[in-house]
């Protein structure tokens, strides 16, 4: 696969910065890819802060009471998220989500098939062959969800966790699915 990108003109207009993309839309591992995402959208949807679309998000707030005078909507995003993340250490996320509902042969196979899909990103750049060591590649079907899940488990660790140091000041926490399919959704990040 070639590499593109985009430019960064919000940090510097006359000379922005650029950040490659490197799309698995069309390549050898997109099939697998999204063979991985069949099984790996179901659990997404159970993950404790999981918010699916632009409705979820208002039916949860307007669930929710808040006293005005002590407690604030406080809305965060992860800064490069896809290229950020360890392959290793998400598909050990996952791992950890399949150890937790019962490994079977077939989510072991599954496994292997992520690993082969988080690894085996190769891309051309100015004539040079390069292999993507770090990060999810964007297009990848399963992208997405290796992302929530990856999240998924920081949160249980420092959220969730009552040993957590802010755990008794969040009333809510919630988090839109990092696959942003709903066109909404840029109306509640910014």
């Amino acid at each position: 696969m070639a590499a593109s990108g985009l430019p960064k003109v919000h940090k510097n207009e006359t000379d922005p910065p650029f950040r490659p993309i490197v799309s698995t839309v069309g390549s050898i591992t997109e099939p697998l890819s999204k063979y991985v995402e069949t099984f790996l959208k179901m659990r997404v949807v159970q993950l404790p802060a999981y918010i699916k679309d632009t409705g979820h998000i208002i039916s949860t707030l307007e669930g929710a009471s808040f006293n005005p005078d002590i407690e604030f909507l406080v809305t965060m995003d992860i800064e490069a998220l896809y290229t950020n993340i360890p392959q290793h250490e998400a598909w050990q996320a996952v791992r950890q989500m399949f150890d937790k509902e019962g490994m079977t042969d077939h989510l072991l196979f599954v496994l292997d098939c992520l690993k082969i899909v988080l690894e085996s990103n190769f891309f051309e750049f100015d004539g040079e062959t390069y292999q993507q060591k770090k990060g999810v590649s964007m297009g990848a079907a399963c992208a997405p969800s290796v992302a929530n899940i990856y999240v998924g488990l920081f949160e249980q660790t420092h959220i969730y966790n009552e040993i957590a140091p802010f755990y008794e000041n969040i009333r809510l926490w919630s988090r839109i699915d990092s696959g942003g399919k709903d066109k909404n959704l840029k109306d509640l990040r910014h």
